[in-house]
């Protein structure tokens, strides 16, 4: 694991100037990479940087930039951050080539790969979470590739510089112009200190951030996007290449070597045909082997331990094959500050593995001092509260080991969240109610009046099944309500992941209530939205929260579940065996069953929760009222009317709007910050 950057400058013949570039780009990414640093730049305006975390390989065969040696004709030179846990099996193919790369390093085979094995599919081969840039000379030109594994594990930004980048985003259709310089970097904050960046905001992805609290996808061709309108991300699965054009500029083509929604229509074609036990006895299997891969290092090693299903299974498969594994957790002695804890659930979890465990007690002024570094760490607006935790675990963790497995990935494959059966118990549920009825219920979630929070919600329980009913809190009612606009499957869903409806926020960007998440056609419901979140929510939230956090204090966080083997076993599965009306990963609770007695496995994910809605009334209450300043709304061109209503309401307590003020709040700090 490790930080890349690079440019291509297009007006520079003087290695010298590329690395003046160069370095503070290199610089602004130390964190990711503490065990060194080193430049390589040419005559052409190429440049690569790296920072190292050493992992496997510990000498100065894993040393970087690097390049091949073994091909007579056809030289790479390559930064890469991240892990190959296939290496082995690559080397032996290689070997079976004739190619003989007598090293234990990943990134000695990898570069060698490159070399000799050119196609998509000798991308598909790679097994691991990688983010890389090759620089390829064939002696007839070259080109340089920028690479991303194929969940998007590893974070890979691209960035133009004097000029405005793509004409469109390249796809699999040829090649298009490139106008401008070149940057790209593992993180934002690399790119932006390199002059002749035009740091420009895109105004419809800052609205989307305020409803979604996350930088998404672009709404005109659902593309993983920025904040800035001349910085891109690459997608996962995805093969950018730049080469010069004969007037000199850039041009790029992309290649998609894995597409999750693609892997999804071939898994249909071959259904899987067994019983819940079958399926369990397969899953286990593909993700032992997983997590074995996920072992390698040669650094200390250990696990995040919720208590919850997906971590205590990751650490069950661990102990199969190390007798000492080290697990970590934090949790709350001060039982005001924290409005979930599973530390107790993972300290049971850890005594019946047999773990070495660690419990870091944090104090709910722990927790607040997190709130302030997060605009910096994640280079843009960033409002999934479960940072917050993620941050403290990874440097708890880091305190001991270098490495630490998680098990996030698991709830998009396996149905973890409780949406996909909200989703469709509203499309079945209230979809039939006559639109003037769903339209009153409607107005009253956007008015927002005093008794309406309780009157909506009794209103919304008695349409429900007794089941969903007794499951549904209040606010989970009132969301309901909201989402009675609606009657596409898609907009349905995304109106359950948006804190802010349609109500207008950004001064100039017209609120749209339709989605632009493409829902592959021939599966069930559940299935498509779990496809959904596997190719949005997944690379846009949970992952670049766990890279931020982890990466801040040089962790390096593996998740099995996201092994490609694990992913398109999942596709297979039918959604019979993943959720039924009263249990949700049906398939990953068996397996568990065989390892951990049944009083031992947690019956319901509840997370790490954090006390916002109090926060935002008491402890975080000034930060909050200067972020939410009339003028200072304004000034950064939001909706002051719109959001200091609710901010209002919030503090009288008429309605709990934390989460919706929370994205605003983290806007306003990014902006503040920026100015600094």
């Amino acid at each position: 694991m490790c930080g890349i950057c690079g440019v291509w400058l297009l007006s520079t013949t003087s290695p010298t100037e590329v690395r003046s570039v160069l370095t503070p780009m290199n610089d602004a990414i130390a964190h990711r990479g503490p065990d060194g640093a080193d430049l390589w730049a040419d005559d052409d305006g190429i440049g690569l940087g790296h920072r190292r975390l050493a992992i496997v390989g510990l000498g100065p065969q894993g040393h970087q930039p690097t390049s091949s040696t073994t091909h007579a004709q056809r030289g790479v030179r390559l930064t890469f951050n991240g892990e190959i846990y296939n290496h082995r099996d690559l080397q032996t193919l290689l070997r079976d080539d004739g190619v003989d790369v007598d090293s234990s390093s990943d990134t000695r085979v990898l570069v060698e790969w490159l070399a000799h094995r050119t196609s998509g599919r000798d991308l598909h081969a790679l097994r691991g979470m990688f983010a890389f840039a090759a620089v390829v000379d064939d002696g007839q030109g070259r080109e340089l590739h920028l690479v991303r594994d194929a969940m998007g594990q590893k974070p890979l930004y691209v960035a133009a510089l004097g000029g405005q980048g793509f004409d469109r985003i390249p796809h699999d259709d040829g090649w298009v112009r490139f106008d401008g310089d070149l940057a790209f970097a593992s993180e934002p904050k690399a790119i932006t200190t390199v002059g002749g960046f035009d740091d420009a905001i895109d105004r419809e992805m800052l609205d989307h951030v305020l409803r979604f609290g996350v930088v998404g996808r672009r709404r005109r061709d659902d593309e993983p996007a920025t904040l800035y309108q001349h910085m891109w991300q690459v997608p996962a699965g995805t093969r950018w290449r730049f080469r010069r054009r004969h007037d000199g500029a850039l041009e790029a083509k992309a290649e998609r070597y894995f597409d999750l929604y693609v892997e999804a229509r071939q898994a249909q074609h071959n259904p899987y045909a067994g019983g819940l036990h079958d399926a369990a006895d397969d899953v286990e299997d593909v993700l032992r082997a997983a997590v074995h891969r996920r072992l390698m290092s040669e650094v200390p090693l250990g696990a995040f331990l919720s208590g919850g299903i997906d971590s205590s299974l990751i650490v069950a498969l661990m102990r199969e094959v190390q007798d000492d594994v080290q697990t970590f957790t934090i949790g709350f002695d001060e039982d005001s500050w924290v409005a979930t804890d599973e530390s107790d659930d993972a300290e049971r979890i850890a005594r019946h593995l047999g773990t070495h465990h660690r419990r870091l007690a944090v104090t709910g002024r722990d927790a607040l001092d997190v709130v302030p570094q997060l605009a910096r760490m994640y280079d843009f607006p960033f409002a999934d509260v479960s940072a917050i935790p993620t941050t403290l675990v990874s440097a708890f963790a880091r305190r001991h080991v270098t490495v630490s497995l998680s098990g996030d990935g698991a709830d998009e494959l396996f149905g973890g969240y409780a949406r996909y059966g909200w989703t469709r118990s509203v499309l079945q549920t209230l979809r039939p109610l006559p639109r003037s009825v769903r339209r009153r219920l409607r107005q009253a979630v956007d008015v927002g009046a005093p008794v309406a929070d309780t009157a909506l919600a009794d209103a919304v329980r008695r349409l429900l099944p007794p089941r969903l009913a007794r499951r549904a809190t209040s606010d989970t009612l009132v969301k309901l309500a909201a989402l009675l606009a609606h009657d596409d499957e898609s907009d349905v869903f995304r109106a359950f992941l948006t804190q802010w409806e349609d109500l207008p926020l950004v001064d100039g960007v017209t609120p749209s209530s339709s989605s632009t998440l493409r829902l592959p056609p021939g599966v069930d419901l559940e299935k498509r939205l779990m496809l959904l979140d596997g190719c949005a929510y997944l690379p846009d939230d949970i992952l670049v929260k766990v890279d931020r956090a982890s990466m801040k204090v040089a962790l390096e966080a593996r998740a099995p579940f996201l092994d490609v083997d694990v992913v398109q076993t999942a596709l297979r599965l039918p959604t019979s065996l993943l959720l039924s009306p009263t249990e949700n990963k049906r398939v990953l609770r068996r397996i568990l069953e065989r390892h951990l007695p049944p009083d031992a496995i947690d019956p319901g994910k509840r997370g790490f929760g954090v006390p916002l809605d109090r926060w935002l009334r008491h402890e975080l209450r000034d930060w909050a009222e200067d972020l939410l300043d009339e003028g200072a709304l304004r000034s950064n061109g939001l909706n002051a009317d719109v959001i200091r209503r609710r901010w209002q309401q919030h503090l009288s307590g008429e309605r709990s709007h934390h989460y919706a003020l929370y994205n605003v709040l983290m806007v306003q700090d990014w902006f503040r910050q920026r100015r600094l």
